[in-house]
C-alpha cells in the first residue's frame, strides 16, 4: 500500500489540483463563500454596534445582530448526527468497523499505516482485501 506521501507525488501533488480547471471554481466557489459571509457578518456587526452606540434603542439592535447569526445553528443542529437508535442499529447490521484500541496502535503506529495493521489483525480474508487496497482506487 502506497503511503500518502507518494500518492500525492505520482498523482501531481496540491499544485497539480490547485491548476485543475475543475477544482478551480471548487475553490473560486468555496473562497468566495467564506469571503462573502464573513463580510456580511462584519457589516451587520459594525452596523449593529453603531446603532447601539447612537440609539436609545441600539441594544436590541445589537442583540439581534447576534441573534441573527446564531439562529442558523439554532435551526439546523437538530438535523445533524443520529438519530435516535441509528447507531445501535448500524452496529448490530455490523456497518462499522471496530477495534479494540492499544497504546501501540496510537502511539506507536504511524498513521498512514493505521489502517492497514488494524484490518491486519483482524484477519479474515475480506479484512485483508481491505487492507490492501490503494488510496486511489483507480490505481487497481
Amino acid at each position: 500500500m502506497a503511503t500518502l506521501s507518494s500518492s500525492r507525488a505520482e498523482s501531481g501533488g496540491y499544485a497539480a489540483l490547485i491548476v485543475d480547471g475543475g477544482f478551480e471554481a471548487v475553490l473560486w466557489t468555496q473562497f468566495l463563500a467564506a469571503f462573502n459571509d464573513n463580510v456580511y457578518k462584519m457589516i451587520v456587526s459594525v452596523g449593529a454596534v453603531e446603532l447601539a452606540a447612537n440609539q436609545l434603542l441600539g441594544s436590541r439592535y445589537l442583540a439581534l445582530a447576534g441573534a441573527v447569526f446564531v439562529l442558523p445553528f439554532l435551526l439546523f443542529a437538530g438535523y445533524a448526527g443520529w438519530s435516535p437508535g441509528q447507531l445501535e442499529s448500524e452496529m448490530k447490521r455490523k456497518s462499522w468497523i471496530t477495534f479494540p484500541a492499544s497504546l501501540e496502535l496510537v502511539f506507536e503506529t504511524p498513521p498512514e499505516q493505521l489502517w492497514q495493521k488494524v484490518l491486519q489483525s483482524k484477519g479474515g480474508w475480506k479484512n485483508r482485501l481491505l487492507a490492501q487496497t490503494p488510496e486511489d482506487l483507480s490505481w487497481n
